[in-house]
């Protein structure tokens, strides 16, 4: 089912209470609304995939499921098992069977082991699909309709680190730290997001945000070298 969104009259809102984020009817159907945008002066709206019988919200009213699905934001969690589904620190969740972000599943993540690494306050998730594969790698859930929300943030099991929903390879989870939300090392590489920056230097490699960053060779911004370093020796 393809997902719809709609966007509501300014004279309308004004009649529901506070404006604010939630899931509620619409046609008889359940609906997430964002918050009430002062620019654009509108309320988005978006109609749940699948959402059959009683919504029930979670302690965290940004989460609810049904019987079947569970919804974050009414975007729904690719494969969760309601059932056994649990909330973890904000943005990740787990079922019996897998670890999430926003509504996409880590791959191959073991929830009996899963560690949160690097949550950044300040970092919010995002939905722009389009970019997830070069962002995070490939995931099933992309090959679906509807919205799919994730967060640049670190997190590993005991087999793998990951950034996002996607495995970072080679990575070694034993002396892997997070530097920023984008950066992180091992004590044999280093890592912007998923990728692996070729020949930077580890012993020297320092991230000054989540974009810039050096080693005594060479000046990175976005994880791609720019030019010679600032650090002095």
């Amino acid at each position: 089912m393809k997902y719809k969104i709609l966007f509501v009259c300014p004279l309308f809102l004004m009649a529901l209470a506070g404006c604010s984020e939630g899931y509620e009817k619409s046609g008889g159907q359940w609906v997430w609304y964002d918050d009430w945008n002062q620019g654009s002066g509108d309320r988005p709206m978006f109609y749940l995939d699948d959402a059959e019988g009683e919504l029930t919200e979670l302690e965290d009213a940004r989460y609810a499921k049904t019987a079947d699905e569970v919804y974050y934001r009414g975007a729904k969690l690719y494969e969760a098992d309601p059932a056994s589904f649990e909330l973890l620190e904000y943005p990740f969740s787990r079922d019996k069977h897998k670890v999430y972000c926003g509504t996409m599943s880590l791959v191959d993540a073991d929830p009996d082991h899963f560690k949160i690494l690097h949550n950044d306050k300040h970092i919010g998730t995002h939905s722009q699909k389009h970019v997830f594969k070069e962002v995070y790698g490939d995931h099933p859930a992309l090959d679906e309709n509807g919205r799919a929300i994730i967060k640049s943030t670190w997190s590993k099991d005991d087999q793998h680190i990951y950034h996002g929903y996607g495995i970072v390879k080679g990575a070694d989870v034993n002396t892997f730290k997070p530097l920023t939300a984008t950066y992180g090392k091992d004590e044999n590489n280093v890592y912007y997001e998923t990728h692996l920056i070729d020949g930077a230097d580890t012993a020297t490699f320092e991230a000054s945000s989540n974009h810039a960053a050096e080693d005594k060779n060479t000046r990175f911004n976005d994880g791609e070298p720019v030019g010679p370093p600032r650090i002095k020796d």
